[in-house]
This record gives C-alpha cells, structure tokens and sequence, in this order.
C-alpha cells in the first residue's frame, strides 16, 4: 500500500531543483517538534501590543520548490501525506526535500509563508496578514526542552515562550467556549481536530503547537472564504446527534469510560473529508477550516499553498473548480483506504497475539481485565472450554466485567451456576451491557409489561423469543426492567427459558398490556379482549413522564431554554424518551420541518414553516412543546 521507493526521475528533481529567495523579507521563529522529528515544517514568534497580541506563523513555503505537475508533484500526489511508523517514516517527498532544503532547521535559511494575526485581549481575530518570508530559525526546541524553559525564567527565550503560552490557553478557553470538542480533553481522554480519541499530550508545549496551527488553519480558511471561495477545504459534519451542543458535549463528559465515549464519538460523528467548497467544521465549531500548516507531510496543504500565493500575488488561482474536486475525491478515497489497512493491520496484529495467547493457559491468571475480555471475544467452540477454569476463578476474585459476563452468555452460551446471582448485583449496569452484547451479536431484545393493580408492573425480558415462565413484579417499570433481566439470566442458567407464547398468562388478572418492542406482532401474541383500548393508557401521565415524575421538575426543564429545541432533547434525555425526527422540505419561500416525537405507541408529529430551515425547526419544535403541554394539561406548565 505504501511506497517506500522514489523514481530517479524525482530524486533528480528533489536534489537540483534551486529557488531565488533574496527578495523575501527576513523573519524570526523558532521551531517546537518532537525530538526526533527531522522534517520541521512550521515556527512561531510572538509579539505583544496594546490589547492584545500578534502571533505569527511561519510555515515552510514547499511549493516554491515544488511546482504544479511537477515530477516531484506527480509524485507526491499518489503518496498524498507521509506516513508515520513506529521507526520512522515513509515520507511524501524525497528526505533532500523533507529533511533538508525545506525543513526549518536552527539556524539555516529557508523560504517559508508567514501568517501573521493579530488578536484582541479575547484572542478574537483582528486582522491576518499573509507574505512570503525569509526564516532563520533561531532556535529549535524539543518538547521536553520547552516545557523546561516555560519554568525557568532564566534560560533563553523564555518570556517569548511564556507569552505563547498564555495566549494558547487564551486561544484554547475561547474555543472551549465556542463549544468545540476538536483538539480537547474529554474526561482523561484527548482528542483530536475531529473529535477522535489520540494519545496523551504529554507536554504544555504541544498544546501550545496545537492551538497556534489551529489559528493559522482557520485564518488561512476564512482568507480563502473573504477572496475566492475555492480552496481544499477540511470538512467535519456531524451524524445523528442532539440538536444542542451543550447537550452533546455533557453526554460525553457524562459517560465517563473511555471505551464509552469512544463508541459514542464513533456513532455520532462522521470522518473528516476534504473539498473544494466550505461546509464548516463539526468538531472544532468552526465556518470554515483547512489544512496549511504541514505541506511536507500533506498534499492538501500545499494546493492551498498554491491558492494563497496566487492570491497575494494577484495572479490567477492556479486550480480549476473541476481539478479541486478531483484532488479531494483522491486524497479521500486515499486516506479511506489508509485508515482500513492500518485497521486490518491493528486487527491481524492483535489476534495473532491474542490467539497465541489462547494456546497458553498458564498465562491466564497474569492477564488484565481488556486482555481476557479479548480472549472471551475470539474463544470458539474448541477453545472456550480451556478458559472455563479462569472464569470461575475471576467469577470467585469479582474480576468478571460486566462484558464479559454478557459474551459468556450470549456469544458462547455457557450456562454457568456461578453466574445466576449477576443481574443482583449491579442490575442497571448489568442490563446495559446485556442489551449492548446482545444487540452486537444480531439478538432481538425487547421487553414486555403488564399494568397491574397492585402493584403496579409486571415485566418479562425476552431475548430472541426466550422469556421466563412468570413476569417479575415491582412499583415502577425500571425496577420491573432491571428485576426481569436478572430473572432472565438465572433461568438461562438452569434451562428454564421458555417461549412468550408459554409464559404464564395467569398469575394475577390484568387491567391491561402495555408493550414496548419494535416487534410488536411476534412478542404480543394476546386475546384482543386483553388489551384496553389505545387511548385510555394516554391518561397514564407517567407513561411518558417517567416513574419518578416531579411537577416542579418538568417545569425546570420547561423553563430552562427560550430554546424549544433545547427544551424537547433535555426532556428526551432527562426522561428517557426517543430522540426527536425533524425532516425538511422546500417551499416557495423558504423551508418546512416536521418533527415527530414516538413514545411507545403514541405518536406526535408537528410542523413549522421558516425562512430558513433553522427558523422552521425552531416553530416545529414549539408547536410540538404546546402539544405535549395540551396533551397532559399540568397546570404548573400553564
């Protein structure tokens, strides 16, 4: 997949091609990297004014050694970036180009497009300056070597240092307050400018990196934007996900473990890709974003190098519409691939591991919880029987995780009398991972209630058409739920499941069935004369309320936005409901949204039309609040 060898063709390019950079205007920076980086492509200097701060950005100017359609540009097209190994890399250009002639070594003169932004006292954007430069590095600084000068005030530079720091903190609250979650810290987990799970930043130093690229990558964009629309743009969208940002952001914080938050990020966010329009970027919050900080090791910046200089020089955008688009299409199609074959890689690496430590029982013991949940997740028919001895050990010891509990059941099927008493102890957790597993695994989980008289629920678990024989009964569905999933598992384990056709009809006369399944015919096959007419159950305002339905508290929620968007998914969130469906359509003048909100058997659907989508889902929400307000006719809401 990668390419490791250059042709002569480009070797010979890479070590004869020469530029003339005697006209450019000297600058000053200092290079940040890792300390064994050799291809340093950007630098940073600092100034402070009256209210505020100019931060320039010196990025290394390849594209004056690297011509559009160019053997070396030719080249590095198919390569579309440099890739990063455990040693080394395999680079996008020639080690002459990447390491030498344009890295910004201490010291050395090298052409470089300096980005210069001046910010207010709030580090908001004043101005962006853009020229071709002359650098010489003054100083190139590893990490570890910063972080060290940002505490001692006597080593060198470190009141330019000192300065950087402030103002990347300043630059990292007001995004933290613009509401990104690109390049932050969720719980102990950093992330990436989209929103993926990397590794720990380890230095003060990194961030400080981190956040002036961010800015030069922005300005660079809404330059682009203010002059010609058309650049190689980073897009971010978003999947399915709360309309609130606040509320998506408190999900994630609130979720607390990292695999929890990495499946969430996953579900809800779609990858970055590149092209020639702007649509904005999800994860940083942000109009507009590119790539322009790193043209050694991508290609997209350096078409964006090209734009710029164009620009600047006011000269023709040296890219057609149509090329941008082929360009992108490719460096996504590219990066797609990339990103499967390291997966398959990572996967193969890991079962090979995994599998040999399969043949090795006297290594079970010494293995950590994700380790043996792991071996729990290949095992077959013809292995599981080698880790029985070490289930029941952590069985014995609490060690089992409530996953591995869930693939024990539901992946090998093993029906252990050890396990019956699971579901008592940590019964919501243990119904969240057995739904979860069981989902994961193509099983059909669904659950179905009886209202009693006293008490008041009756609830059966039922799994792939297995339910037990009698329902388990408490003063609330919640409790009814967590009760009939822990009854499930004991007569799973003693092999007394039964069909829902053969549950026990007859254990206490009912009042009516309420059901909560998307399969509905198959797990509700009951007399017509069983079940009361639809709208009675309406008049059930707990139903939709929740079990622990507070008049006050409903009415905090109603009252804690003018937002009707925000009102609709906190109740959804705080009340367990479905997320609520908007769909859009187009009118003569504007947009129509109707949103549907579906609990259990009553749906509500409503409408609202706007001169923008926004506007119209905002009145469609409305309406729908108004309704659910009618609906139940609380007078607190009044």
């Amino acid at each position: 997949m990668f390419k490791k060898i250059f042709t002569r063709e480009v070797l010979t390019e890479a070590n004869t091609v020469t530029i003339d950079y005697s006209s450019r205007p000297q600058v000053c920076g200092f290079t940040i990297d890792s300390s064994s980086s050799k291809d340093l492509d950007d630098a940073i200097w600092i100034e402070i004014i009256n209210n505020g701060a100019i931060l320039s950005i010196h990025i290394t100017d390849v594209s004056a050694y690297v011509h559009k359609n160019s053997a070396l540009d030719k080249e590095a097209l198919t390569r579309v970036e440099t890739v990063y190994l455990a040693k080394g890399n395999i680079p996008m250009f020639p080690r002459i180009l990447s390491e030498e002639k344009t890295s910004l070594l201490e010291g050395k003169h090298r052409p470089t497009l300096t980005v210069k932004i001046t910010l207010d006292s709030s580090a908001n954007i004043v101005n962006t300056e853009i020229q071709e430069t002359l650098l010489i590095s003054i100083k190139r600084f590893a990490y570890e070597e910063a972080d060290l000068t940002l505490i001692s005030p006597s080593k060198q530079l470190y009141p330019l240092l000192k300065y950087c720091e402030i103002w990347a903190k300043k630059l990292n609250y007001l995004r933290q307050d613009r509401g990104a979650i690109g390049s932050m810290s969720i719980g102990d987990l950093n992330l990436d400018e989209e929103g993926n799970i990397t590794k720990e930043i380890q230095y003060n130093s990194q961030q400080i990196i981190a956040e002036f690229m961010i800015l030069a990558n922005m300005a660079i964009a809404n330059f682009l934007l203010e002059k010609t629309q058309l650049g190689m743009y980073r897009n971010h969208k978003a999947g399915e996900i709360p309309e609130d940002r606040n509320t998506f952001i408190k999900s994630l914080r609130d979720l607390g473990s990292s695999e929890l938050i990495r499946k969430y990020l996953q579900s809800h966010l779609k990858p970055a890709v590149y092209q020639e329009n702007c649509e904005g970027h999800f994860a940083l919050n942000l109009d507009s974003y590119c790539h322009f900080t790193s043209p050694i090791r991508r290609y997209a910046d350096i078409v964006n190098h090209r734009i710029i200089k164009s620009i600047i020089k006011g000269e023709n955008i040296p890219y057609t519409q149509e090329e941008l688009e082929k360009i992108a299409n490719h460096l996504n199609e590219y990066r797609e691939q990339t990103r499967q074959t390291k997966k398959e890689i990572m996967k193969a690496k890991s079962q090979a591991i995994i599998n040999q430590n399969l043949q090795d029982e006297s290594i079970y013991s010494r293995l950590s919880a994700k380790e043996f949940t792991k071996l729990l997740e290949v095992a077959n028919d013809e292995n599981i029987g080698k880790l029985l001895p070490e289930i029941i050990n952590r069985f014995n010891k609490n060690t089992l995780t409530l996953k591995d509990v869930a693939l024990i059941i539901f992946k090998h099927e093993l029906k252990l009398e050890e396990l019956k008493d699971w579901g008592d102890k940590n019964p919501s957790d243990f119904l969240q991972a057995l739904n979860s597993i069981a989902r994961q695994m193509g099983k059909q989980v669904d659950f179905i209630y009886e209202e009693l008289s006293a008490p008041p629920f009756a609830a059966w678990l039922v799994v792939d058409d297995e339910t037990t024989f009698n329902p388990e009964i408490a003063n609330s569905k919640k409790e009814a739920k967590q009760s009939a999933a822990s009854q499930w598992l004991v007569a799973f384990c003693e092999e007394e499941l039964v069909t829902i056709e053969e549950r026990n009809f007859n254990f206490q006369n009912t009042s009516k069935i309420e059901k909560n399944t998307d399969n509905t015919n198959n797990l509700l096959a009951i007399q017509n004369d069983e079940i009361e007419e639809e709208e009675e159950w309406i008049e059930d305002e707990d139903y939709f309320w929740g079990e622990e339905f507070n008049e006050e508290y409903i009415n905090e929620i109603f009252e804690s936005s003018d937002n009707s968007i925000a009102i609709l998914n906190n109740l959804s969130q705080q009340l367990s409901w479905p997320v609520p469906n908007y769909k859009y359509s187009s009118l003569a003048n504007g947009f129509q949204c109707i949103v549907t909100l579906i609990l259990e058997d009553k749906t509500f659907t409503n409408k609202g039309n706007g001169k923008s989508k926004k506007e119209a889902k905002q009145l469609a929400a409305s309406s729908l609040l108004k309704r659910l307000k009618q609906t139940f006719a609380y007078s607190s809401f009044d």
